[in-house]
């Protein structure tokens, strides 16, 4: 087992263990107190930290019910260990500890017990033993606050039975560590990169919707007698959880789940911030009509968009964009709609959450047939859902945060749409979208656009000091010179970023020049000069923009067609050929992309170090690189592919114990020696250049693990390849003068890690043998496993036929 999945293991179980035997000796029937609420606050909240840090690592684990578990714990102890401080701090009267816990606990427990019984269902071992214990403690923890002739043992032992089985699961651990047992079979591993493609996290997202819901509907099912400060606290974890699911997400290469977290997490922050000032919703609405308008249309564009992917998730979606709708209603939270729309919520939650887990060793893949397209197919064939595409490389950042520019736009037209109406409220709900904006221009940046994530840096600095100043302005005086000379800064700051936008695309400089003009606008404000309504207006304008962009972003990250247009840029850069381009920006992989679009050859980073590639869709392309004469090059060309989609063509060409083997291997990194005899080269627009595949007639194809080639195969689709010499380092001042004239482009990854391929020649599969070429990071035995797995089955599966004939 490796050290570092040991050492993470025993931490979640030294957290647990600790957390669970504090509340255990906490709750002991004493005549005295064992432990203070302070002491026993501080160290839940500390330990719910070290568990969401270990749970937002480990999103892609084979094991989703354990991270669940894991998130829904942290959870659990973050709310409690706040709570256990207001009282001791006197902030909460200790007599309002069952008003203000009832209704997030509740909700908290419901998802212990749904962990429990999917553990159950799928027989987890001793994984529902602690979930079922942790729901049922804190059920005994509501009973209480209904009874208070029960006393706290019941909790005690409940936690104290979460701590026996930690601790038995720790001896198990270093029981099969001494007597150096596999922790996992060789199938299991060989099929472990399958769950990648899952972002478990998602549940952890469900759970906390369930929790927000349950405070918010508290005063309509009797929960709670009302909504109050010591509340907010549920909100405001929540938010924090959906960030991280956001970020998860957009790792998942998610765009929409992405998106949504992001708005819900925004929308937990506002809800909290009503908790926080409900005594004064009469005198001062707290969220402002145009912002929920707003609000309630970008959930609405979403739910239409995840309806094409499926209809549930759509209808999921909906009921967030009513429910922001209801919120513009006089009462706001209080109303009875927004009420009987999260009760709706949180029993949709539940279920989701119960079927997300239940399905989580399978692929949940969504069917097309559940779609809104489906369903509605006559009307939108012009639509077609663009796949997901996942990339398990180190080399991720700079293309899992590529459309992280839709959660900027969206949060640019909330911003602007809140400060139509001057509240405590507004500046607040600006600076927090001001920093949603920042962030996702950081996470622009680190997929290397540079121009898009300036721009988005920008505005989110913009508005986290422009509501801090407002905000401020309402309690003190400020001098007017100072706010105007701050915002002549930006106004420079912006007119640089959008005299660059004019080699970036028309709608980026239309969006950056109506940002300009708010400025001035709001300059000419500041001195008098003009009237509010100026500035609403062209905050208006401003927001529309920003609307047009954040549904241009995420239609075209969402779908393949149709796509709005951005427009060409006004100048467009004129490089010199070959160019020479740092693969570590999202522009210069487009860039080689459309090169070997068009028929192009180039110079790519690949999983076992640089290769000469061409796009297999152009033959004459692939007979240009089979003749390049280059010192430092393979003459043997192989075939590179990112999914076992890419063979669904040639499938019926192929033998089926080929298929089941290769099925079997991938996406390990394992390469296929086939032979290029046959029809199967028809697939790839090969069979005029299969004798250009080299001397031995033999083709190898390997699925890439390389996060720059995916994304270039991703958009040009299956490549010929040539290898560069191993270690061949390359960069602008040291090319050899042979490639400079024979390629159309160089993409250089300077920090490219090379990762050894097995190779296996599958020739002779037929008689059941196998040879191998070269041994990499897969081990023979591993590979031999999978063939004696896939022979079994076959011959099985003979005898079978044989007998019913």
């Amino acid at each position: 087992m490796p050290e570092a999945e040991i050492i993470e293991f025993l931490t979640i179980s030294l957290a647990r263990i600790s957390g669970t035997m504090m509340l255990a000796v906490y709750n002991y029937n004493s005549p005295r107190e064992l432990v203070t609420r302070s002491a026993l606050g501080t160290v839940l909240i500390i330990l719910c930290l070290i568990l969401a840090h270990i749970g937002a690592m480990k999103q892609f684990s084979p094991h989703p019910h354990l991270l669940t578990l894991c998130m829904t714990v942290s959870a659990l102890w973050s709310n409690t260990g706040i709570l256990q401080l207001y009282i001791d701090n006197n902030i909460l009267p200790a007599s309002q500890f069952c008003e203000a816990v009832f209704p997030g606990l509740l909700a908290i427990s419901c998802a212990f017990l749904i962990i429990g019984c999917v553990g159950t269902l799928l027989k987890q071992g001793p994984l529902p033993v602690m979930a079922f214990a942790l729901g049922l403690a804190n059920l005994h923890v509501l009973a209480m606050c209904n009874n208070n002739t029960l006393g706290p043992s019941g909790i005690g032992c409940n936690f104290m039975i979460v701590t026996t089985t930690s601790l038995y699961l720790v001896g198990l651990r270093f029981w099969e560590i001494w007597k150096r047992k596999p922790i996992h079979s060789i199938v299991t591993r060989v099929h472990s990169k399958k769950f990648i493609s899952r972002n478990h996290l998602i549940v952890t997202g469900i759970m906390v919707n369930m929790v927000s819901s349950s405070v918010l509907c508290g005063k309509l099912i009797g929960t709670t007698g009302t909504l109050f400060f010591a509340q907010a606290h549920f909100m405001f974890t929540s938010a924090l959880y959906q960030l991280i699911v956001t970020v998860a997400s957009f790792c998942a290469s998610d765009i929409l789940n992405a998106v949504f977290f992001s708005f819900l997490s925004f929308l937990k922050f506002a809800e909290g911030y009503s908790l926080l000032n409900q005594p004064n919703i009469s005198s001062d609405p707290l969220l402002p009509l145009p912002f929920m308008v707003v609000f309630a249309v970008l959930f609405g564009i979403l739910a239409c968009l995840m309806s094409l992917k499926n209809l549930y998730f759509g209808i999921y979606t909906l009921l967030y964009a009513l429910y922001c709708a209801s919120l513009t209603l006089p009462s706001g939270i209080d109303s009875i709609v927004p009420q009987v729309i999260n009760l709706i919520l949180f029993i949709a939650s539940g279920i989701y959450m119960f079927l997300r887990l239940l399905l989580s060793r399978a692929e949940f893949k969504t069917s097309p047939r559940h779609g809104l397209l489906a369903i509605i197919n006559s009307c939108l064939q012009f639509l077609k859902i663009k796949q997901r595409k996942f990339v398990f490389c180190l080399y991720s950042d700079a293309f899992r945060f590529k459309e992280v520019d839709a959660i900027g736009h969206a949060f640019n037209t909330l911003a602007v749409f809140s400060i139509i109406i001057e509240t405590y409220a507004t500046f607040v709900l600006v600076i927090v979208a001001g920093i949603m904006v920042f962030i996702a221009g950081l996470l622009s940046a680190s997929a290397g656009k540079t121009l898009e994530s300036s721009a988005l840096i920008f505005y989110g600095i913009w508005w986290i000091i422009f509501g801090t100043v407002k905000y401020w302005s309402l309690y003190v005086s400020v001098r007017q010179f100072h706010v105007a000379m701050g915002i002549i800064c930006f106004l420079v700051l912006n007119g640089f970023i959008t005299a660059c936008m004019i080699m970036l695309s028309k709608v980026w400089f239309v969006n950056s020049l109506t940002f300009e003009i708010l400025l001035i606008i709001i300059l000419l404000k500041t001195f008098a000069i003009l009237n509010w309504e100026y500035t609403v207006a062209f905050g208006v304008l401003f927001g529309v923009v920003s609307f047009y962009c954040f549904l241009a972003s995420i239609l075209n990250g969402s779908v393949e067609t149709p796509h709005l247009p951005w427009g060409e840029p006004f100048l467009k850069h004129q490089g010199h050929m070959p160019c020479v381009l740092p693969a570590k920006k999202m522009s210069s992989i487009k860039k080689i992309a459309d090169i070997m679009s068009t028929g192009g050859i180039c110079v790519i980073p690949a999983d076992e170090g640089y290769v000469i590639a061409a796009a297999c869709q152009f033959p004459d392309s692939v007979q240009k690189l089979s003749i390049i004469d280059a010192d430092n090059t393979d003459s043997t060309m192989s075939i590179i592919i990112t999914s076992l989609s890419h063979l669904q063509p040639i499938k019926c060409l192929l033998s089926t114990l080929v298929w089941d083997f290769i099925e079997g291997l991938w996406p390990n990194p394992v390469g296929i020696l086939l032979p290029e005899m046959g029809d199967w080269l028809d697939g790839f627009r090969l069979a005029t250049s299969s004798s250009l595949l080299g001397p031995s007639k033999n083709v190898i194809i390997y699925i890439s693990d390389c996060g720059v080639t995916t994304q270039v195969i991703h958009q040009v689709g299956p490549i010929a390849v040539r290898s560069l010499a191993k270690g061949t380092q390359l960069n602008p001042g040291q090319m050899f003068p042979q490639m400079l004239t024979k390629v159309n482009g160089i993409l250089l990854d300077k920090g490219h890690i090379a990762n050894e391929f097995t190779i296996v020649d599958c020739t002779e599969i037929k008689t059941g043998n196998i040879n191998f070429v070269k041994v990499g990071t897969v081990p023979k035995t591993q590979v031999l496993n999978v063939l004696h797995t896939v022979m079994f089955r076959r011959k099985n599966s003979i005898d079978s036929i044989s007998i019913h004939l």
